[in-house]
């Protein structure tokens, strides 16, 4: 047998970090029937390695998306997969398309709420592509239950066809890179928050909340991305400039999540925070909006009220983009220090239920109840 992996690049993102771990678990396993190859469609920079005994494609085009899908097309038809998995919806839509020419299982992987794309012009059509894709799929793994259930309720999808596969980590390599001596600043107990600099991971908005909470302790954020010239000015403006430091895209964060007070995640949506998690394993608080991804790992009792948040079963929580909220639940945790230690013990624990062996025995089984004869 042979199955095919497919993401768009892998560039550093939380979607191509789980698509490298995979590759390697996958790699790795003895038992497995199956042989395997990737497909990475855009020659971007590479932050994550894959197995290097693994068979690497790359079908970026000058024709853009047309030239993409036929040099998918004709790969496929050379290769004559028995199933592939997709990460990413650009690569979910040439894995569905690809599938219904020659007959192969499709299994696509949804990372985050398809709602986030409905933003700007086209947005009819947009969802319209959406359905069409995602309801021809033989399966598709969801990051989050949230996700699962906005592909069922918004889109039509057949819940038969949704798979909860959350993200795995590897906590001793964690806890032992966060021992290594990275550049992080001499001074301990800052605000830590993680991801892209765009709109949708709502920086601007924890800036926000940050000043108007007037905490003196530092605030961290690291990555990079398009909106980090807007965000320092956005710092600037509100007169924290020298307490807001842009480390940059930093390849080990560990150091940085070791020393944080907490860790704030302010998206207005996400599918599964990859660096909450790795930062909850090292004994740090959460603070975050209610997501999907967070809404799973924190587990709230209830919805939050405007301009609040709420105490969930592993942190604190509050309605996105509410800055009120935020900055009251900022202030909370800077004041009350039964919270804060009852916090640190609650984000370690929590962190276990997400290993790697669950990870990979999840998308074994995945695999086993779509594809007939996999092992």
């Amino acid at each position: 047998m042979k199955g095919i992996f497919v993401i768009n690049s892998l560039s550093g993102g939380g979607a191509e970090k789980v698509f490298s771990k995979l590759l390697q678990l996958v790699d790795s396993d003895q038992t497995k029937n199956y042989s395997l190859e990737v497909v990475v469609l855009d020659r971007d920079v590479e932050v994550y390695q894959l197995p290097s005994s693994v068979s690497v494609h790359y079908i970026d085009s000058p024709l853009g998306v047309i030239g993409q899908i036929l040099k998918f097309i004709r790969l496929v038809q050379k290769s004559k997969p028995d199933f592939v998995v997709s990460f990413l919806f650009r690569s979910n839509w040439y894995n569905v398309i690809a599938a219904k020419l020659f007959g192969y299982k499709s299994i696509i992987s949804e990372r985050g709420s398809p709602n986030a794309r409905l933003t700007g012009k086209f947005v009819t059509w947009k969802k319209a592509l959406i359905r069409s894709v995602y309801r021809q799929a033989d399966a598709i793994i969801c990051v989050s239950k949230g996700v699962g259930d906005c592909l069922v309720d918004d889109y039509s999808v057949n819940p038969s066809k949704i798979k909860t596969l959350n993200n795995s980590y590897d906590f001793n390599d964690i806890a032992k890179r966060s021992l290594e001596s990275e550049t992080v600043s001499n001074h301990e107990g800052y605000i830590l928050a993680i991801g892209r600099l765009v709109k949708l991971k709502g920086f601007d908005d924890l800036i926000t909340a940050y000043a108007k909470s007037n905490i003196q302790r530092p605030l961290l954020i690291l990555g990079d991305g398009d909106e980090l010239e807007n965000l320092k000015q956005h710092a600037i403006e509100l007169g924290v400039q020298e307490r807001v430091a842009f480390p940059g895209f930093v390849s080990n964060p560990y150091p940085y999540m070791k020393k944080a007070f907490c860790f704030a995640l302010t998206s207005h949506s996400e599918g599964f925070p990859n660096a909450m998690v790795e930062s909850m394993s090292l004994g740090v608080p959460i603070i975050s909006s209610m997501t999907d991804g967070p809404i799973d790992i924190l587990e709230p009792s209830a919805n939050v009220a405007d301009e609040s948040f709420s105490k969930a079963k592993f942190g604190l929580v509050f309605n996105p983009r509410d800055i009120e909220g935020l900055q009251k639940a900022l202030k909370e945790l800077e004041s009350n220090h039964a919270l804060y230690n009852e916090l640190a013990v609650l984000s370690e624990e929590r962190a276990q239920n997400y290993s790697e062996c669950k990870f990979y025995s999840t998308f074994k089984q995945i695999t086993k109840d779509t594809v007939p004869g996999i092992v």
